[in-house]
């Protein structure tokens, strides 16, 4: 006697039904109309530079809706004397730049880790 397991993976089989998530959920991505996600990568740079890059991204991005930015700064392995130079600089300059930047926060494992920050840029009025 087959065992429920079997009996459900043959008639998935028998009704097409590969990849169930994609067959349940075909928009994988569940962001509304009025939010869009960029990236910017700062690895390789020097602070002044970074910060330089980052402003011009983020006026560059700034648009009527809100907009979620993920900020590649790295961990710090390779920055002198052990300190995290570009990841300080990086939230320092977010939170100084409140007209531009609502939010930010540590990016989460699947965004980045520790080695990224999530930020909300303002729209424009």
């Amino acid at each position: 006697m087959k065992d429920f397991a079997e009996i459900f993976t043959e008639w998935e089989k028998d009704n097409k039904i590969i990849d169930k998530d994609k067959s349940f959920f075909p928009q994988q991505n569940f962001k509304t109309k009025k939010e869009k996600d960029l990236s910017i990568d700062l690895h390789g740079f020097t602070k002044k530079e970074a910060l330089e890059k980052l402003k011009i991204f983020v006026l560059q991005n700034r648009s009527g809706m809100k907009t979620k930015i993920n900020i590649i700064h790295g961990v710090g392995r390779h920055s002198e004397d052990g300190k995290r130079v570009l990841k300080e600089a990086v939230k320092e300059w977010l939170s100084q730049n409140k007209e531009l930047i609502g939010y930010f926060k540590p990016a989460d494992i699947r965004e980045g880790g520790s080695g990224a920050t999530i930020a909300y840029i303002n729209p424009k009025k």
